[in-house]
């Protein structure tokens, strides 16, 4: 979990029933009550291992094999 501040944070991780099976980026933006969930299923369901963030908007996701994954409007 990345915090930004006291209502903005990040989870990087992977999902679904073997952990290869989707990359997955979820964020919240109120404290943790509620979580938008994103799944990017074009990075050919790689798990993702680590994420730098600079706000509650934008952020990377790195994992395995050279997997970047880039967050913002």
């Amino acid at each position: 979990i990345v915090r930004i501040d006291a209502l903005h944070a990040w989870v990087i991780g992977s999902g679904g029933s073997s952990p290869s099976d989707y990359a997955m980026v979820a964020t919240t933006a109120d404290g943790g009550q509620t979580w938008t969930l994103q799944v990017n299923q074009a990075n050919g369901f790689k798990p993702l291992a680590a994420g730098v963030f600079s706000d509650g908007n934008h952020g990377s996701a790195v994992g395995p094999n050279g997997t970047i994954l880039t967050y913002g409007p």
